[in-house]
């Protein structure tokens, strides 16, 4: 009886021992974690081949054609418009060179024959300045004043001035014509016969039909 006790408590005691050394050897190795298997993530895309080449894309739009440049149409000089050319009208056609305006002329005649009187007057307020000096005998006096210095400087002064004011008056009397100078079309005409025009005044615009532009807008 005592045997079969002991042999019991001996499997008991070996049965305790091993579970221990089983759960001493969980603790000290770990079991490996099981190997998880991957899958390569695919990217799905829609794909075009791509050819170098010209495209036309049709743009709809309007706009005003203008010319590229235009030339404002004046005079230097203020008068009376006498004549007026059948041409100097919006839209008209005229050729370089061609006359489109007249102002009365006489105005500029007088003032012409006037400045060729000063002119003369000049003239002979010089030579008569320079026969006091010689009459005087100025050759001799020691003083500026007394040798006509100054006098004959103020007469030659106002010849001068007077020559200048006759070429200003004939350069006067050469722009009362308004001349075309390009061929080309006239519009925004705004002179007619019988007005008085101011120096500087834009009269008409004359442009060239040979080169255009047109701005076209694009929306976005």
């Amino acid at each position: 009886m005592k045997r079969i006790v002991s042999l019991r408590a001996l499997v008991a005691l070996l049965a305790a021992l091993a579970m221990a050394l089983a759960v001493a050897a969980l603790y000290l190795v770990p079991p490996s974690p099981p190997a998880v298997k991957s899958e390569e993530t695919i990217l799905a895309l829609d794909t075009w081949q791509v050819e170098w080449k010209d495209v036309v894309i049709p743009v709809h739009s309007q706009g005003l054609v203008r010319a590229r440049h235009e030339l404002p149409l004046s005079l230097e000089v203020s008068g009376r418009v006498q004549e007026v050319s059948p041409l100097l009208a919006d839209g008209g056609r005229v050729t370089a060179g061609e006359v489109l305006l007249k102002l009365d002329p006489e105005p500029f005649a007088l003032d012409v024959t006037a400045q060729q009187n000063a002119v003369h007057a000049a003239r002979l307020h010089l030579e008569e300045t320079r026969a006091r000096a010689r009459v005087s005998g100025s050759a001799k006096r020691s003083s500026a004043l007394g040798r006509f210095e100054p006098q004959l400087d103020e007469a030659n002064s106002r010849l001068a001035s007077a020559r200048a004011g006759l070429r200003q008056a004939q350069r006067n009397q050469e722009q009362t014509e308004l001349v075309a100078p390009i061929s080309g079309r006239l519009k925004a005409v705004q002179v007619m016969a019988g007005q008085q025009i101011q120096a500087g005044s834009i009269l008409a615009r004359l442009y060239q039909e040979d080169q255009v532009e047109v701005r076209l807008p694009v929306r976005r």
